[in-house]
């Protein structure tokens, strides 16, 4: 299933992740910048759809005990849990679960949690005391060296039969429509380099069948296309893989600045486009 959203978004969205990304975001000089950054990115409405996919997967089966890893400030697993079941967001920055606790304080069936997989599974004495029926990773394997070790501790958490979630961007399929092939080329490698697992989108489908055993298969194939220059050069980390590439030699000054105005140009021409795909893949374990 093939599935197409564009955002125009103007400047609204004003704010460019730093260097070290999610992967780090309590080691980071303002981790609280990463809430802002969330809370923006949320609104680009092939996000949204990617979110209503989720949650109309999660509510088919009827899923009512649900795992969220890297659940970040926690709106995703609030849209998955019914009234009557409870959701479990495993967030390994300090900083984003307790953003998540504040905002869904209200929320008695939400519990959030300090923990990353990585290093192993949940101790018992943590909240989740019966199996749930439900994982859902979405936007983190792409920051992961080992999704295996990842799925096989969270997997701890749930039943023989539960649902298997898996969402992510392949950024090596990546796309900008620019006069510049070659910097244009040049960026797009260097925000590959910048993720672990940059091209994990594309190979969720065959993750989710070898970690689950078991007949898996593709929810939806999400076109994130981005047409204003401003706001692709945020998102996407345009200008943070410029800086990179100054600095390393591979791009001069004027070449970096150049592509930024040629962008700027195409923008107002109407002729600019950037598309991340992104690939939601479920089983069943």
């Amino acid at each position: 299933m093939k599935s197409s959203s564009e955002c125009n978004m103007g400047r609204s969205v004003g704010v460019e992740l730093p260097r070290r990304g999610f992967d780090h975001v309590d080691a980071t000089h303002d981790p609280g910048f990463f809430l802002q950054y969330l809370d923006q990115t949320r609104m680009l409405p092939a996000l949204q759809e990617i979110e209503h996919r989720i949650v109309t997967e999660v509510g088919s089966v009827g899923a009512t005990r649900i795992v969220e890893v890297g659940c970040g400030t926690g709106e995703l697993l609030a849209r998955m849990t019914p009234t009557s079941g409870h959701g479990f967001g495993i967030e390994k920055s300090v900083v984003l679960c307790e953003a998540a606790q504040r905002r869904h304080a209200a929320h008695g069936n939400l519990s959030f949690i300090v923990h990353d997989f990585l290093e192993g599974p949940l101790l018992s004495s943590l909240p989740i005391q019966r199996p749930c029926d439900a994982l859902v990773i979405n936007r983190v394997l792409q920051h992961i060296s080992n999704p295996r070790i990842l799925l096989a501790n969270a997997a701890r958490c749930l039943r023989a039969g539960s649902l298997v979630i898996l969402s992510d961007v392949d950024w090596s399929r990546m796309t900008i429509s620019h006069p510049d092939t070659e910097t244009t080329a040049q960026i797009i490698g260097e925000r590959c380099r910048a993720r672990i697992n940059p091209a994990v989108g594309s190979a969720l489908q065959d993750l989710c069948g070898q970690f689950c055993l078991g007949h898996s298969r593709v929810v939806a194939d999400i076109q994130n296309e981005i047409t204003e220059f401003g706001a692709a050069s945020n998102i996407l980390g345009f200008r943070r893989s410029l800086d990179i590439l100054v600095a390393n030699g591979t791009v001069t000054e004027a070449a970096a600045s150049a592509w930024t105005q040629r962008g700027i140009e195409t923008s107002a021409a109407g002729t600019f486009r950037s598309t991340l795909f992104h690939r939601i893949a479920c089983a069943t374990l």
